[in-house]
């Protein structure tokens, strides 16, 4: 098998074994991994992280992921973005009083009768619930994410925490308002996938990587795990981006027939390590570099 270049072009296709039909045709970059050790360097480990993030509970993911669907599951990580450390909603970090109603339908751009769909939604899968919270002596009505699945902080007074995975506030909001809730919650429904770390979306992401190499899922894995069809993850895994960047990038690794295609969630979305990503990295996510 011919070795492919690195930094071009290659596509991919994946063809129905009994009926000879083309299911997809995935375009990738062929990288710097050329085998599945991290050569790559992906986080500066010893610099202090500015970044507000939500801790989301992979470990519980799961059944999160099974109650809802894309969208729901979009709705509700995009609202829990906006909760402070006890869990309620408030519109800014120095918001003075809890997010009202009208305000929480403003930021998610949707109607008031989409949003009290969604919150009944949320609610009924014990995701989020209303409140009545004191606030400088006034009794205010709040809504509260259900720390089970979501809290803010390094870790929960409660005892531990499980296994968790860091979104960042600023570029998941920025990923939701250009792709809208499905394809958030799609992105979302991955996160138990995530690897601590190289970031590739895997069947193994608690592996120690000093002994057992990254199992990379494929295109019709990724579209098992979310319930989403085949042709949609392959757009989807294409072209979901946020601001200039991708929200996951494509890179082929190994030699030979054990070639495989990786894909990597951004670490300025989602991480489940410590330290800020290398230039190294992020620039296999440019939108710009890719135009």
């Amino acid at each position: 098998m011919k070795e492919l270049e690195v930094g071009k072009q290659y596509k991919q296709a994946l063809i129905d074994s009994e009926t000879g039909e083309l299911l997809l045709c995935e375009e990738f970059t062929h990288g710097t991994l050329h085998t599945y050790e991290q050569k790559a360097v992906y986080y500066q480990k010893n610099e202090d992280d500015p970044r507000t993030f939500l801790n989301v509970k992979v470990s519980a993911f799961p059944v999160l992921a099974d109650r809802l669907t894309c969208t729901q599951l979009g709705h509700a990580v995009y609202m829990a973005s906006y909760m402070n450390y006890d869990g309620t909603l408030y519109r800014y970090e120095n918001s003075k009083f809890p997010m009202t109603r009208k305000e929480l339908a403003e930021v998610m751009q949707v109607s008031q009768r989409t949003l009290s769909r969604t919150l009944n939604q949320l609610k009924d899968s014990k995701i989020l619930s209303e409140v009545t919270v004191s606030v400088h002596g006034k009794r205010k009505q709040a809504f509260k994410m259900n720390s089970a699945y979501f809290f803010r902080g390094g870790r929960q007074k409660t005892g531990k925490a499980g296994v968790t995975a860091k979104l960042f506030t600023e570029t998941m909001r920025q990923l939701y308002k250009q792709n809208g809730a499905a394809k958030t919650g799609f992105f979302c429904k991955l996160l138990p996938y995530l690897d601590k770390e190289t970031n590739i979306i895997c069947a193994n992401p608690r592996r120690d990587s000093s002994i057992e190499r990254a199992k990379p899922l494929g295109v019709a894995d990724i579209a098992k795990i979310t319930d989403v069809s085949i042709s949609n993850v392959s757009d989807y895994l294409r072209s979901m981006s946020y601001e200039n960047k991708f929200a996951f990038a494509r890179l082929s690794a190994g030699t030979g027939k054990s070639r495989k295609l990786l894909f990597i969630m951004s670490p300025e979305l989602a991480s489940r390590t410590k330290g800020i990503p290398t230039a190294e990295i992020m620039k296999y996510f440019d939108v710009l570099n890719a135009a």
